[in-house]
């Protein structure tokens, strides 16, 4: 089957291209820019045009896979349009992988925080235990050398989101859900209680027949989403405090610090136990776990301060991040560079993000990252945000840019420090650039 991908660069658009690419699929593709998902695209021998451009859809193509962040008018609209015009079948990510959901047994990982991190943590436990899974992650994850992987049973491991509602697209035996909070609001214009009924239905429509669902009991969210499922064929399976999982059986020293990460493993630990997998196997998985790409990731050393990177973008994320670092480096200067991921959540979330930076000794704010299409700059900068958190009584700095951002962190650390760089954009040159240059 010939298969087009508008968006192809996109850390989950990719791994869907490559996953297919490897079942015997033709498969290319387009991006606005060469990043590194496209060289290694290429490296395979997948076919990448840069730029978009309706010329690239031609009447060969069985099918064209697109991403949800296209917008209207948009380089890779007019391709998206050109395909419509041509009568070529289009469907979004979400729906294509929601075809292969149908046919394998799908453990699914869904929530507001934590999915890339937990669905590698469930595929180090089945790799562990001898099973031979597939999966979709939105991450790389070193123990498989990328961001998916095709096994041979009928285990698919993989994210569930609910941005876009794509989620909606899958179906699941077995789902994992971890928390439910705010974000996405520029989508999700009703707020949390929006957020709650996109919940309800995944959990109504989108869980097969006897799936088995185990959520976190700590959450107020997910209890009131449970309280409203009508389906009685459901097995529920809560976790956490006085849930019938407990961190008493978590019984394995993590490599990975945090609480967060903790009620992550436990999520994973009683999934492990409704799939019948070896629980000294599971623990000694869940003890080995390093972490996923860019979830507290150490990124090496340099004159003595220790740095490491974090996807974390919303100000829970941050929060937990800190609070994981300081567990983890007691007596450590934290110094946290942080990157706002897009102007609206950063307006919405302001007074958010300055409370969550209480574990963090100094911050840095380079500028906030946009999301062309979905984002516009209002009311908020990254000047305006430094201003709010030092009015909170932190030391904080604005910088123009990331180069500028590498010059203050030089003129600020000392040995003994450790930073920090989290954000979901392309903060992580920071750290690239203060350990090499």
């Amino acid at each position: 089957m010939k298969l087009y991908f508008i968006g192809i660069g996109g850390i989950s658009m990719s791994a869907l291209a490559q996953f297919l690419h490897d079942l015997g699929n033709d498969v290319s593709g387009s991006d606005v820019v060469e990043n590194d998902q496209v060289k290694i695209l290429k490296s395979k021998g997948i076919k990448v045009f840069v730029p978009q451009k309706k010329e690239n859809i031609d009447k060969k193509i069985n099918e064209v896979v697109y991403t949800s962040a296209i917008t209207p008018g948009s380089p890779g609209d007019t391709e998206l349009q050109e395909a419509k015009r041509l009568e070529i079948k289009t469907k979004k990510r979400a729906q294509k992988i929601g075809e292969i959901t149908k046919k394998m047994k799908t453990i699914a990982i869904s929530g507001t925080h934590g999915k890339s991190t937990t669905t590698s943590m469930m595929l180090q436990v089945m790799l562990e235990n001898k099973k031979d899974p597939s999966t979709l992650l939105g991450s790389g994850f070193d123990l498989i050398g990328g961001n998916y992987r095709i096994g041979k049973d009928k285990n698919l491991v993989l994210e569930a989101d609910e941005f876009d509602r794509s989620f909606l697209s899958f179906y699941v035996d077995y789902g994992a859900l971890l928390n439910i909070e705010p974000d996405h609001l520029d989508y999700f214009k009703g707020g949390i209680q929006e957020i709650r009924e996109v919940f309800v239905e995944y959990l109504e429509n989108n869980l097969k027949k006897s799936a088995v669902l185990v959520y976190n009991n700590e959450d107020a969210n997910i209890k009131k989403v449970i309280g409203r499922l009508k389906r009685k064929d459901l097995e529920l399976i809560s976790f956490g405090k006085g849930g019938d999982f407990t961190l008493k059986d978590l019984k394995t020293e993590m490599k990975v610090p945090g609480f967060h990460n903790r009620m992550n493993a436990l999520a994973v630990f009683a999934l492990a136990s409704k799939l019948i997998l070896d629980e000294d196997k599971t623990l000694k998985a869940l003890g080995d776990f390093k972490g996923a790409e860019r979830r507290f990731d150490y990124k090496g050393k340099k004159n003595g301060v220790i740095v490491y990177d974090d996807y974390a973008h919303h100000p829970t994320e941050v929060k937990a991040t800190l609070q994981a670092a300081r567990e983890n480096f007691t007596r450590k200067r934290v110094i946290a560079v942080f990157q706002p991921h897009q102007y609206s959540r950063t307006k919405f979330f302001a007074n958010d993000f300055v409370a969550s930076f209480k574990d963090a000794d100094i911050v840095i704010i380079p500028p906030i990252y946009q999301v062309m299409g979905r984002d516009e700059k209002k009311e908020i900068d990254n000047f305006k945000l430094a201003k709010m958190i030092k009015k909170n009584g932190k030391i904080c700095f604005a910088t123009e840019n990331f180069d500028k951002t590498v010059v203050k962190l030089k003129e600020i650390t000392k040995s003994g420090d450790l930073l920090i760089v989290m954000g979901a954009g392309p903060v992580n040159e920071v750290a690239d650039k203060f350990l090499n240059t």
